[in-house]
Protein backbone atom coordinates (compact mmCIF):
# COMPACT_ATOMS: atom_id res chain seq x y z
CA UNK A 1 0.00 0.00 0.00
CA UNK A 2 3.02 2.38 0.29
CA UNK A 3 6.56 2.83 -1.02
CA UNK A 4 8.95 0.51 0.85
CA UNK A 5 12.54 -0.67 0.87
CA UNK A 6 13.15 -4.41 1.20
CA UNK A 7 16.02 -5.08 3.61
CA UNK A 8 16.07 -8.88 3.54
CA UNK A 9 14.25 -12.11 2.78
CA UNK A 10 13.96 -15.45 4.56
CA UNK A 11 12.96 -18.41 2.35
CA UNK A 12 11.89 -21.54 4.21
CA UNK A 13 11.22 -25.11 3.13
CA UNK A 14 12.28 -28.57 4.30
CA UNK A 15 14.03 -31.49 2.55
CA UNK A 16 11.73 -31.72 -0.45
CA UNK A 17 12.14 -28.10 -1.54
CA UNK A 18 13.59 -27.77 -5.04
CA UNK A 19 13.26 -24.27 -6.54
CA UNK A 20 12.57 -21.14 -4.49
CA UNK A 21 11.44 -17.95 -6.18
CA UNK A 22 10.53 -14.68 -4.50
CA UNK A 23 9.85 -11.65 -6.68
CA UNK A 24 7.89 -8.43 -6.98
CA UNK A 25 5.77 -7.27 -9.89
CA UNK A 26 5.97 -3.48 -10.09
CA UNK A 27 3.00 -1.31 -11.09
CA UNK A 28 4.39 -1.01 -14.64
CA UNK A 29 4.54 -4.82 -14.97
CA UNK A 30 8.32 -5.10 -14.44
CA UNK A 31 9.46 -8.20 -12.53
CA UNK A 32 12.08 -7.61 -9.84
CA UNK A 33 13.78 -10.59 -8.18
CA UNK A 34 14.10 -10.70 -4.41
CA UNK A 35 15.58 -14.20 -4.21
CA UNK A 36 15.96 -17.20 -6.50
CA UNK A 37 17.39 -20.61 -5.57
CA UNK A 38 17.31 -23.26 -8.30
CA UNK A 39 18.50 -26.17 -6.16
CA UNK A 40 17.34 -25.72 -2.57
CA UNK A 41 19.31 -27.18 0.33
CA UNK A 42 17.62 -27.66 3.72
CA UNK A 43 20.73 -26.17 5.39
CA UNK A 44 20.17 -22.86 3.57
CA UNK A 45 17.35 -21.78 5.84
CA UNK A 46 18.46 -18.29 6.84
CA UNK A 47 17.82 -14.57 6.52
CA UNK A 48 19.43 -13.11 3.40
CA UNK A 49 20.08 -9.38 3.69
CA UNK A 50 20.61 -7.14 0.69
CA UNK A 51 23.80 -5.10 0.44
CA UNK A 52 21.59 -2.26 -0.76
CA UNK A 53 17.84 -2.06 0.04
CA UNK A 54 15.55 -2.98 -2.85
CA UNK A 55 13.01 -0.24 -3.55
CA UNK A 56 9.42 -1.29 -4.24
CA UNK A 57 6.96 1.47 -5.15
CA UNK A 58 3.40 1.62 -3.88
CA UNK A 59 1.23 -0.89 -5.75
CA UNK A 60 3.92 -3.56 -6.13
CA UNK A 61 2.78 -7.17 -5.66
CA UNK A 62 5.09 -9.61 -3.87
CA UNK A 63 4.78 -13.24 -4.97
CA UNK A 64 6.43 -16.56 -4.29
CA UNK A 65 6.63 -19.77 -6.29
CA UNK A 66 8.21 -22.93 -4.85
CA UNK A 67 8.49 -26.42 -6.31
CA UNK A 68 9.08 -29.67 -4.41
CA UNK A 69 10.57 -33.02 -5.36
CA UNK A 70 9.17 -36.01 -3.47
CA UNK A 71 10.72 -38.59 -5.74
CA UNK A 72 13.49 -41.12 -5.37
CA UNK A 73 15.61 -38.93 -7.67
CA UNK A 74 15.87 -36.31 -4.92
CA UNK A 75 19.01 -37.27 -3.01
CA UNK A 76 17.87 -35.14 -0.05
CA UNK A 77 14.55 -37.00 0.33
CA UNK A 78 14.62 -38.45 3.89
CA UNK A 79 12.16 -41.22 2.97
CA UNK A 80 13.04 -44.20 0.84
CA UNK A 81 10.77 -45.14 -0.70
CA UNK A 82 9.06 -41.72 -0.76
CA UNK A 83 6.08 -41.20 1.57
CA UNK A 84 3.05 -38.98 1.37
CA UNK A 85 4.05 -35.60 2.91
CA UNK A 86 1.73 -32.91 4.35
CA UNK A 87 2.24 -29.39 5.63
CA UNK A 88 3.43 -29.30 9.24
CA UNK A 89 6.11 -28.26 11.73
CA UNK A 90 8.00 -31.56 11.81
CA UNK A 91 11.19 -31.70 9.76
CA UNK A 92 9.65 -34.66 7.88
CA UNK A 93 6.62 -32.51 7.04
CA UNK A 94 6.91 -29.71 4.49
CA UNK A 95 6.65 -25.92 4.54
CA UNK A 96 6.56 -23.02 2.12
CA UNK A 97 7.34 -19.61 3.69
CA UNK A 98 8.86 -16.42 2.36
CA UNK A 99 9.42 -13.80 5.03
CA UNK A 100 10.12 -10.33 3.67
CA UNK A 101 11.51 -7.51 5.81
CA UNK A 102 10.14 -4.13 4.69
CA UNK A 103 11.04 -0.66 5.81
CA UNK A 104 8.56 2.13 5.26
CA UNK A 105 9.95 5.57 4.46
CA UNK A 106 8.28 7.33 7.37
CA UNK A 107 6.03 6.71 10.39
CA UNK A 108 2.87 7.38 8.41
CA UNK A 109 3.94 4.83 5.83
CA UNK A 110 4.61 2.30 8.57
CA UNK A 111 1.09 2.76 9.96
CA UNK A 112 -0.42 2.23 6.51
CA UNK A 113 1.77 -0.82 5.94
CA UNK A 114 0.66 -2.37 9.22
CA UNK A 115 -2.96 -1.57 8.39
CA UNK A 116 -2.59 -3.10 4.94
CA UNK A 117 -1.13 -6.26 6.40
CA UNK A 118 -3.98 -6.62 8.89
CA UNK A 119 -6.64 -6.00 6.22
CA UNK A 120 -4.94 -8.56 3.95
CA UNK A 121 -5.14 -11.14 6.77
CA UNK A 122 -8.84 -10.35 7.28
CA UNK A 123 -9.53 -11.00 3.59
CA UNK A 124 -8.36 -14.58 4.11
CA UNK A 125 -9.33 -15.05 7.76
CA UNK A 126 -12.31 -12.77 8.60
CA UNK A 127 -12.39 -13.87 12.24
CA UNK A 128 -8.70 -13.34 12.98
CA UNK A 129 -8.73 -11.62 16.39
CA UNK A 130 -5.23 -10.12 16.16
CA UNK A 131 -5.90 -8.64 12.73
CA UNK A 132 -9.13 -7.06 13.95
CA UNK A 133 -7.22 -5.74 16.98
CA UNK A 134 -4.54 -4.19 14.74
CA UNK A 135 -7.10 -2.56 12.45
CA UNK A 136 -8.96 -1.28 15.53
CA UNK A 137 -5.72 0.08 16.96
CA UNK A 138 -5.02 1.95 13.70
CA UNK A 139 -8.44 3.61 13.76
CA UNK A 140 -8.03 4.26 17.49
CA UNK A 141 -4.78 6.19 16.91
CA UNK A 142 -6.43 8.10 14.06
CA UNK A 143 -9.36 8.96 16.37
CA UNK A 144 -11.90 7.17 14.21
CA UNK A 145 -13.52 5.79 17.32
CA UNK A 146 -16.62 4.17 15.80
CA UNK A 147 -14.47 2.06 13.47
CA UNK A 148 -12.08 1.23 16.29
CA UNK A 149 -14.95 0.01 18.46
CA UNK A 150 -16.25 -2.19 15.64
CA UNK A 151 -12.92 -3.97 15.16
CA UNK A 152 -12.15 -4.32 18.87
CA UNK A 153 -15.59 -5.87 19.35
CA UNK A 154 -14.96 -8.23 16.41
CA UNK A 155 -11.66 -9.24 18.00
CA UNK A 156 -13.46 -10.00 21.26
CA UNK A 157 -16.13 -12.06 19.51
CA UNK A 158 -13.36 -14.29 18.18
CA UNK A 159 -11.31 -14.22 21.38
CA UNK A 160 -13.35 -13.20 24.46
CA UNK A 161 -10.30 -13.45 26.73
CA UNK A 162 -8.24 -10.99 24.64
CA UNK A 163 -7.09 -8.67 27.46
CA UNK A 164 -5.45 -6.04 25.23
CA UNK A 165 -8.59 -5.72 23.11
CA UNK A 166 -10.68 -5.21 26.26
CA UNK A 167 -8.20 -2.60 27.49
CA UNK A 168 -8.08 -0.67 24.21
CA UNK A 169 -11.85 -0.82 23.81
CA UNK A 170 -12.12 0.59 27.31
CA UNK A 171 -9.80 3.43 26.33
CA UNK A 172 -11.92 4.34 23.28
CA UNK A 173 -15.14 4.27 25.31
CA UNK A 174 -13.48 6.43 27.97
CA UNK A 175 -12.54 8.98 25.30
CA UNK A 176 -16.14 9.05 24.18
CA UNK A 177 -17.39 9.67 27.72
CA UNK A 178 -18.99 6.22 28.02
CA UNK A 179 -17.42 5.65 31.42
CA UNK A 180 -19.55 2.77 32.71
CA UNK A 181 -18.85 0.70 29.58
CA UNK A 182 -15.15 1.60 29.76
CA UNK A 183 -14.99 0.42 33.37
CA UNK A 184 -16.58 -2.89 32.40
CA UNK A 185 -13.94 -3.55 29.72
CA UNK A 186 -11.00 -2.50 31.91
CA UNK A 187 -12.25 -4.95 34.54
CA UNK A 188 -12.53 -7.66 31.88
CA UNK A 189 -8.93 -6.97 30.83
CA UNK A 190 -7.83 -7.47 34.44
CA UNK A 191 -9.89 -10.63 34.77
CA UNK A 192 -7.83 -12.22 32.01
CA UNK A 193 -4.54 -10.43 32.81
CA UNK A 194 -4.54 -9.46 36.51
CA UNK A 195 -1.00 -8.08 36.54
CA UNK A 196 -1.47 -5.70 33.58
CA UNK A 197 -0.48 -2.35 35.11
CA UNK A 198 -1.90 -0.08 32.34
CA UNK A 199 -5.38 -1.59 32.84
CA UNK A 200 -5.19 -0.91 36.59
CA UNK A 201 -4.04 2.65 35.85
CA UNK A 202 -6.69 3.48 33.27
CA UNK A 203 -9.41 1.79 35.30
CA UNK A 204 -8.40 3.95 38.25
CA UNK A 205 -8.50 7.10 36.09
CA UNK A 206 -11.95 6.23 34.77
CA UNK A 207 -13.31 5.45 38.22
CA UNK A 208 -11.79 8.74 39.40
CA UNK A 209 -13.60 10.61 36.61
CA UNK A 210 -16.77 8.76 37.56
CA UNK A 211 -16.43 9.89 41.20
CA UNK A 212 -15.90 6.30 42.42
CA UNK A 213 -12.97 7.35 44.60
CA UNK A 214 -12.57 4.37 46.92
CA UNK A 215 -12.27 1.91 44.04
CA UNK A 216 -10.12 4.33 42.04
CA UNK A 217 -7.65 4.60 44.92
CA UNK A 218 -7.49 0.80 45.16
CA UNK A 219 -6.51 0.47 41.50
CA UNK A 220 -4.00 3.34 41.70
CA UNK A 221 -2.36 1.39 44.51
CA UNK A 222 -2.32 -1.78 42.39
CA UNK A 223 -0.71 0.22 39.57
CA UNK A 224 2.05 1.35 41.92
CA UNK A 225 2.61 -2.16 43.29
CA UNK A 226 3.37 -3.25 39.73
CA UNK A 227 5.28 -0.10 38.78
CA UNK A 228 6.44 1.84 41.87
CA UNK A 229 8.25 4.48 39.80
CA UNK A 230 5.17 5.55 37.82
CA UNK A 231 5.23 9.21 38.88
CA UNK A 232 2.02 10.03 37.00
CA UNK A 233 0.17 7.35 38.99
CA UNK A 234 1.62 8.77 42.23
CA UNK A 235 0.27 12.18 41.19
CA UNK A 236 -3.21 10.92 40.34
CA UNK A 237 -3.38 8.88 43.54
CA UNK A 238 -2.40 11.98 45.54
CA UNK A 239 -5.19 13.98 43.88
CA UNK A 240 -7.70 11.24 44.71
CA UNK A 241 -6.49 11.07 48.32
CA UNK A 242 -6.84 14.85 48.67
CA UNK A 243 -10.40 14.56 47.43
CA UNK A 244 -11.15 12.02 50.17
CA UNK A 245 -9.35 14.15 52.81
CA UNK A 246 -6.44 11.73 53.26
CA UNK A 247 -4.08 14.70 53.22
CA UNK A 248 -1.13 12.92 54.84
CA UNK A 249 -1.29 10.16 52.23
CA UNK A 250 -1.53 12.69 49.41
CA UNK A 251 1.46 14.63 50.77
CA UNK A 252 3.58 11.47 50.96
CA UNK A 253 3.01 10.62 47.30
CA UNK A 254 3.67 14.19 46.15
CA UNK A 255 6.91 14.42 48.10
CA UNK A 256 7.92 11.08 46.57
CA UNK A 257 7.49 12.69 43.13
CA UNK A 258 9.40 15.86 44.06
CA UNK A 259 12.26 13.85 45.53
CA UNK A 260 12.79 12.36 42.07
CA UNK A 261 11.72 15.35 39.99
CA UNK A 262 12.16 18.59 41.92
CA UNK A 263 11.01 20.64 38.91
CA UNK A 264 7.65 18.94 38.49
CA UNK A 265 5.27 21.92 38.26
CA UNK A 266 2.12 19.81 38.54
CA UNK A 267 3.35 18.09 41.71
CA UNK A 268 4.21 21.45 43.29
CA UNK A 269 0.72 22.68 42.41
CA UNK A 270 -1.01 19.60 43.84
CA UNK A 271 1.12 19.72 47.00
CA UNK A 272 0.13 23.37 47.37
CA UNK A 273 -3.55 22.40 47.11
CA UNK A 274 -3.07 19.60 49.65
CA UNK A 275 -1.28 21.83 52.16
CA UNK A 276 -3.86 24.59 51.63
CA UNK A 277 -6.64 22.14 52.46
CA UNK A 278 -4.67 21.12 55.56
CA UNK A 279 -4.56 24.75 56.70
CA UNK A 280 -0.81 25.13 56.10
CA UNK A 281 -1.11 28.35 54.09
CA UNK A 282 2.53 29.48 54.12
CA UNK A 283 3.84 26.12 52.90
CA UNK A 284 1.07 25.92 50.30
CA UNK A 285 2.00 29.34 48.93
CA UNK A 286 5.65 28.29 48.60
CA UNK A 287 4.68 25.37 46.37
CA UNK A 288 2.25 27.45 44.31
CA UNK A 289 4.99 30.01 43.70
CA UNK A 290 7.47 27.28 42.75
CA UNK A 291 4.92 25.80 40.36
CA UNK A 292 4.45 29.22 38.74
CA UNK A 293 8.21 29.69 38.42
CA UNK A 294 8.27 26.47 36.40
CA UNK A 295 5.01 27.09 34.48
CA UNK A 296 3.78 30.67 34.71
CA UNK A 297 0.79 30.24 32.37
CA UNK A 298 -1.25 27.76 34.42
CA UNK A 299 -4.67 29.33 35.09
CA UNK A 300 -5.41 26.72 37.75
CA UNK A 301 -2.27 27.44 39.76
CA UNK A 302 -2.72 31.20 39.37
CA UNK A 303 -6.31 30.87 40.57
CA UNK A 304 -5.53 28.67 43.57
CA UNK A 305 -2.65 30.92 44.65
CA UNK A 306 -4.82 34.03 44.24
CA UNK A 307 -7.61 32.46 46.28
CA UNK A 308 -5.17 31.61 49.08
CA UNK A 309 -3.66 35.12 49.11
CA UNK A 310 -7.11 36.73 49.15
CA UNK A 311 -8.94 34.55 51.66
CA UNK A 312 -6.45 33.19 54.20
CA UNK A 313 -6.72 34.40 57.78
CA UNK A 314 -2.94 34.09 58.13
CA UNK A 315 -1.80 37.73 58.07
CA UNK A 316 1.75 36.63 57.22
CA UNK A 317 0.47 35.10 53.98
CA UNK A 318 -2.52 37.23 53.03
CA UNK A 319 -1.76 39.70 50.21
CA UNK A 320 -4.80 41.10 48.37
CA UNK A 321 -2.66 43.06 45.92
CA UNK A 322 -0.79 39.95 44.82
CA UNK A 323 -4.09 38.07 44.71
CA UNK A 324 -5.52 40.60 42.24
CA UNK A 325 -2.38 40.37 40.09
CA UNK A 326 -2.49 36.57 39.90
CA UNK A 327 -6.26 36.32 39.42
CA UNK A 328 -6.16 38.98 36.68
CA UNK A 329 -3.50 36.95 34.86
CA UNK A 330 -5.63 33.79 35.15
CA UNK A 331 -8.66 35.72 33.85
CA UNK A 332 -6.69 36.92 30.81
CA UNK A 333 -5.42 33.41 30.06
CA UNK A 334 -8.98 32.03 30.14
CA UNK A 335 -10.42 34.83 28.04
CA UNK A 336 -12.44 36.14 31.00
CA UNK A 337 -14.75 33.19 30.40
CA UNK A 338 -14.27 30.77 33.31
CA UNK A 339 -16.74 31.17 36.21
CA UNK A 340 -14.39 29.91 38.93
CA UNK A 341 -11.57 32.18 37.77
CA UNK A 342 -13.87 35.19 37.62
CA UNK A 343 -15.23 34.39 41.08
CA UNK A 344 -11.67 34.26 42.42
CA UNK A 345 -10.90 37.61 40.79
CA UNK A 346 -14.02 39.06 42.44
CA UNK A 347 -12.91 37.70 45.83
CA UNK A 348 -9.44 39.25 45.26
CA UNK A 349 -10.93 42.65 44.38
CA UNK A 350 -13.04 42.54 47.56
CA UNK A 351 -9.99 41.60 49.65
CA UNK A 352 -8.24 44.68 48.21
CA UNK A 353 -11.24 46.85 49.10
CA UNK A 354 -12.42 47.42 45.51
CA UNK A 355 -16.01 46.33 46.10
CA UNK A 356 -17.45 47.92 42.94
CA UNK A 357 -15.19 45.76 40.78
CA UNK A 358 -15.85 42.79 43.03
CA UNK A 359 -19.61 43.12 42.51
CA UNK A 360 -19.28 43.57 38.73
CA UNK A 361 -16.91 40.61 38.40
CA UNK A 362 -19.07 38.33 40.54
CA UNK A 363 -22.09 39.22 38.38
CA UNK A 364 -20.03 38.33 35.30
CA UNK A 365 -19.11 35.00 36.89
CA UNK A 366 -22.79 34.22 37.40
CA UNK A 367 -23.61 35.11 33.79
CA UNK A 368 -21.02 32.59 32.61
CA UNK A 369 -22.83 29.66 34.26
CA UNK A 370 -25.42 28.53 31.72
CA UNK A 371 -25.93 24.99 33.01
CA UNK A 372 -28.57 24.93 35.76
CA UNK A 373 -26.97 21.73 37.03
CA UNK A 374 -24.18 23.80 38.60
CA UNK A 375 -26.45 24.98 41.40
CA UNK A 376 -23.78 24.67 44.08
CA UNK A 377 -21.44 27.03 42.22
CA UNK A 378 -24.28 29.46 41.57
CA UNK A 379 -25.20 29.56 45.27
CA UNK A 380 -21.56 30.07 46.29
CA UNK A 381 -21.02 33.01 43.94
CA UNK A 382 -24.34 34.57 45.02
CA UNK A 383 -23.17 34.33 48.63
CA UNK A 384 -19.94 36.11 47.71
CA UNK A 385 -21.89 38.75 45.80
CA UNK A 386 -24.07 39.49 48.81
CA UNK A 387 -20.95 40.00 50.96
CA UNK A 388 -19.41 42.37 48.42
CA UNK A 389 -22.59 44.45 48.22
CA UNK A 390 -22.29 44.84 51.99
CA UNK A 391 -18.64 45.95 51.65
CA UNK A 392 -17.42 42.72 53.24
CA UNK A 393 -14.57 40.58 51.87
CA UNK A 394 -14.83 36.81 51.78
CA UNK A 395 -12.51 34.98 54.19
CA UNK A 396 -11.96 31.23 54.34
CA UNK A 397 -13.07 30.94 57.97
CA UNK A 398 -16.37 32.60 57.04
CA UNK A 399 -17.31 29.40 55.19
Amino acid sequence: PVDVEVLGVDPHAHFLGKTMQGFATLPDGTKKWLIRIDDWDFNWQDVYRFLHPVFLPKGSIVSMRYTYDNSSDNGRNPSSPPKHVVAGNSTLDEMGHLWVQFQARDREGLKLLELGQALHILEKYPNNAMAHYNVGRHHHLERRYDRAIHHYEQALRSRPAFALAHHNLGSVLRRMGRLDEAIRHYKAALKFRPQYAPAHDYLARTLHSNAQMTEAISHYRETLKLNPDNLAAHYRLAAALRTTDDLNGAEQHLRFILKRDANNAAAHHELGATLQKAGRAAEALQHYRRSLELKDDSPMTLTRAAWLLATTVDDNVRSPTDAVTLASRASELTGHGHPAVEDTLAVAYAAAGDFDRAVATAKHALELITDPGHEKAIQEIRRHLELFRNKTPFMEESQ
